[in-house]
């Protein structure tokens, strides 16, 4: 309003009205979206249980309380049966579990000891008991052999495996070739690798005829594929692997981008209590024999390799955040025994007759006398004659060259290469 003559006036100025918001908030917003970008990702590496829940007489049963418990860290993950009886609990983390089902008027059933491998859909099905809530039933035992939900083909190796198995080098890949229909192909190392840590050592393997650059590898349900070689890119510590999944065919539609088999390995993780391990395994020449062809008057090629690393992993707060990592170090010192030709001095000048043989030949109906030249000298097997002076004799066509003398002058009488 304007201001009238005579009287004080101020201006008020009206602004657009500008909430702040605390950093903090900020701060939990971005994790927020990376947390669930990176669960969201990774869900090809974990498992599903499924499952429908009946009564005593066998009909359905909707809205009962399905509850899977992990073992190891007390994660629970609850959902709840539709209209039809059926429930599903995706995605689980691998590892060993315990599932719970409660209803009004019904008792409380639990499945223990429920083993869920990577890329596993396990089907347990229910049938409950009429009584009382307090009332429990509870079952000990493994989840059915025969996997009825899924068509895919292979095989999983279990971190018991990876870690008991002698492997040369350590590539966890390598035990690939427990499953059927694959085979170990050399391609030769690439990129000049040669660690046997490093993923692109050249060892791949072939899976129902396939060419061995048509494997799939995931880590964790991440792309870990080599741009190059077709080969895995990153190769995790083998105590850092809790088991991978060797798929070789009709395996589902997020793994279609190649032909051969996919694998898929998932790494360890924190449970609710602090555990570790630390290892070393060591090649050395002096465990080693001599190498074929050499003999034992040749020394050993000289070489040492040491692998070794630690793991930890333990709670962040219990039952629901935890942590694990690795460490492995690779050493190699090595060097290479072969066997070379020197040439002689005489040899450099084209002279080879120091590595021929100075046998008699033999001659006669029984191979039992000496052989003679048309000059009547010895002939000897391998012998060197000189072609710059022939003898002539009977004929003026006939002409016979003497053998080289061990006082001949070489230098004169050889000429060497060019």
């Amino acid at each position: 309003m304007p201001c009238r003559s005579g009287q004080a006036c101020r201006q008020i100025r009206i602004r657009p009205g500008i909430r702040r918001v605390p950093m903090r908030k900020n701060v939990l917003v971005v994790l927020l979206l990376i947390l669930t970008a990176s669960i969201g990702f990774a869900q090809v590496d974990t498992g599903s249980l499924v499952g429908s829940v009946k009564d005593a007489s066998g009909a359905l049963l909707p809205n009962v309380s399905v509850t899977a418990t992990n073992v190891d860290t007390g994660v629970h993950t609850a959902v709840k049966s539709d209209v039809n009886g059926n429930y599903v609990i995706t995605p689980l983390h691998i590892g060993r579990y315990s599932v719970s089902i409660e209803s009004t008027g019904f008792r409380k059933e639990i499945r223990n000891d429920i083993v869920l491998d990577v890329q596993q859909t396990i089907r347990l099905d229910f049938a409950l008991q009429v009584g009382s809530v307090a009332q429990t039933i509870e079952v000990s035992g493994a989840a059915p052999l025969l996997e009825t939900e899924s068509a895919s083909l292979g095989d999983v190796v279990t971190s018991q495996t990876v870690e008991l198995l002698p492997l040369n080098g350590r590539r966890y890949t390598d035990l690939a070739e427990l499953t059927s229909g694959v085979s170990k192909v050399i391609e030769g190392p690439v990129n000049g690798g040669s660690s046997p840590t490093n993923g692109n050592a050249g060892g791949s393997f072939a899976v129902n005829g396939m060419r061995g650059d048509q494997n799939n590898f995931l880590l964790d349900g991440i792309d870990n594929n080599s741009n190059d070689n077709g080969d895995v890119a990153i190769l995790s510590s083998v105590d850092a692997i809790a088991e991978f999944k060797i798929q070789t065919s009709n395996y589902s539609p997020e793994f279609g981008r190649s032909g051969g088999a996919v694998i898929n390995a998932t790494t360890k993780s924190g449970t609710n209590r602090i555990h570790g391990s630390a290892w070393e395994f060591l090649r050395n020449d002096a465990f080693d024999s001599a190498q074929y062809g050499f003999g034992t008057n040749l020394p050993k090629a000289p070489y040492k390799q040491n692998q070794f690393g630690v793991t930890i992993g333990g709670p962040i707060l219990q039952e629901k955040v935890f942590f694990f990592g690795d460490y492995e170090g690779t050493r190699i010192r090595s060097a290479q025994t072969d066997i070379v030709t020197v040439p002689s001095a005489a040899e450099t000048t084209g002279n080879f007759s120091d590595i021929l043989g100075g046998q008699s030949m033999v001659c006669g109906p029984n191979g039992d006398q000496p052989c003679f030249d048309a000059l009547n000298r010895p002939t000897y097997t391998n012998e060197i004659y000189d072609p710059t002076k022939p003898q002539w004799y009977a004929t003026a066509s006939d002409s016979i060259r003497p053998p080289v003398s061990p006082s001949l002058d070489r230098q004169t009488s050889f000429r060497p290469p060019r």
